[in-house]
């Protein structure tokens, strides 16, 4: 798959007013900041949605890849004073109904630029938006606990202690093999899950050779994928998926793609808009315990 990396510069009297209208975090464990809503009263999202309407509804003058690639992954990145930094280094947003990753949105200011730098959180930001969590937190599937490293779960802050990017220790400034790991064992998930979904209409049966093939490379994968043959678990999902989208497409079944990701709904379209920003976005913070430190 081709992606290609957008990045956008803002600055001047948008990005001000975007930042003045939040209220600065206090530490580890702080609430996300609260952004007043500013100029979308007729589109059901909360103030904190600022960011993502905007740049949702302007996507198309930042997008330059002229269908070059498969996805272009977009960042936005604010350029601020010092006296309108709101302890944010950055945080990759969804699109505020389904929990699909929409944006990457990075801030930078002289004080941070003096002494953090904007490379490694860009580059960690990405990572959020490719599927990956920081290795301090997540979510067991087993128990269906979301989980941070507070209360009872205090001990999780020494899954820090490893080769990561998405780590809040500096320790390299790419994505390592563990990090890796993690995008091929999400990336063999999604793929076999797209699958499904697309054998559940009901005139799939009419390519049975194509799905008889896919079942078989879908079993190759998950084979792959206990002996921790991540990459090999990928290619073979990978290659399940294009079989069954070659019998969709004999079968006469659509296969269309989504942009859910980068579309604003409308005024009254969902209640779920109401929901914080701290519930649909990976969020870090300047300070300690709050964001990858420089050692």
């Amino acid at each position: 798959m081709r992606r290609r990396l957008l990045v956008v510069l803002a600055v001047g009297a948008m990005v001000a007013a975007m930042a003045a209208g939040m209220s600065p975090a206090s530490g580890a464990g702080a609430a996300a900041p609260r952004l007043r809503n500013l100029g979308y009263p007729n589109l059901d999202y909360p103030g904190d949605a600022n960011l993502f309407v905007f740049n949702a509804l302007h996507l198309k003058r930042t997008q330059d890849d002229a269908g070059r690639v498969d996805y272009e992954l977009p960042n936005f990145n604010y350029a601020t004073t010092d006296d309108l930094t709101v302890g944010l280094l950055g945080f990759a947003d969804d699109n505020w109904r389904t929990g699909t990753q929409s944006f990457v949105f990075n801030f930078i200011s002289p004080g941070i630029a003096e002494n953090y730098g904007l490379t490694t959180t860009i580059i960690h930001e990405d990572g959020h938006h490719l599927g990956m969590s920081h290795p301090h937190d997540g979510y067991d599937s087993a128990t269906g606990v979301d989980y941070e490293p507070a209360g009872p779960y205090y001990f999780a802050w020494s899954g820090d202690e490893n080769n990561s990017m998405m780590s809040y220790i500096d320790l390299n400034w790419d994505f390592s093999q563990f990090d890796r790991d993690t995008m091929n064992r999400y990336m063999s998930a999604a793929f076999t899950r797209i699958a499904a979904a697309i054998l559940a209409d009901p005139d799939a049966g009419k390519a049975a050779d194509e799905l008889a093939t896919a079942d078989r490379l879908i079993g190759a994968s998950k084979a792959a994928f206990a002996r921790h043959q991540y990459l090999a678990a990928v290619f073979l999902a990978k290659a399940a998926y294009d079989q069954v989208r070659k019998g969709a497409r004999q079968a006469g079944v659509p296969v269309v793609g989504s942009h859910d990701g980068w579309e604003v709904e409308g005024a009254g379209s969902s209640a779920a808009a109401a929901r914080k920003l701290d519930e649909g976005s990976t969020v870090d913070e300047l300070g300690q315990h709050g964001h990858r430190l420089r050692r």
